[in-house]
């Protein structure tokens, strides 16, 4: 039993391509807190030593690489970074560091774009996250602290004008923010 449920969670993981809540396994998997638990740690003992581990803490758990394969994970990564992102990325990037946490509605509003696909691949690489528990049915997104540790940053706020931008940016999403209202207040008269 606790086998087969190691087995569904790595799927999962594997599945998801980001980190999954100990909460959401329990009822995804329909099995108790204390099962998904074992099986975590089983899973943890069995790939401490394998090329493709497991990363867990207190509330989230999520596949990742082995340290010793750092290096070689890095220079892809960087290679990645310099050479592969789209305009369409690039763009996105920027709003998010100077705008997250920001939803999807307010990017591409700001884009003038539908953006799901920008950031669903952003997502998988790793430059942003996603706040799942933003209020109403939208997701919130703001940078990674790997795209930080990338750009030689150790705080969002020592980017190049941020004060002022983030100023800007506020105002557009504001703007945004009440065009979505107006539109959707109706005359009863």
């Amino acid at each position: 039993m606790l086998e087969n449920l190691t087995s569904k969670i790595e799927a999962l993981l594997f599945y998801k391509n980001e980190p999954v809540t100990r909460d959401w396994l329990v009822k995804v998997l329909n099995a108790s807190e204390d099962e998904v638990n074992n099986a975590i740690a089983l899973m943890l003992a069995e790939k401490r030593d394998k090329p493709v581990t497991l990363i867990a803490t207190d509330s989230e758990i999520s596949l990742g690489t082995h340290a010793a394969f750092r290096d070689l994970i890095g220079t892809i990564t960087k290679e990645e970074l310099e050479h592969n992102l789209s305009k369409a990325s690039m763009e996105t990037l920027t709003i998010i560091l100077y705008c997250g946490p920001i939803s999807r509605a307010s990017i591409e509003y700001i884009r003038g774009v539908n953006s799901q696909y920008t950031l669903r691949h952003l997502l998988m690489r790793g430059l942003i996250k996603r706040n799942d528990d933003a209020p109403g049915r939208s997701h919130a997104y703001f940078c990674s602290t790997d795209l930080l540790k990338y750009l030689g940053l150790s705080s969002i706020q020592n980017l190049p004008d941020y004060a002022q931008l983030k100023v800007c940016l506020s105002e557009i999403e504001k703007a945004n923010e009440k065009v979505h209202t107006n539109n959707n207040t109706f005359d009863t008269d």
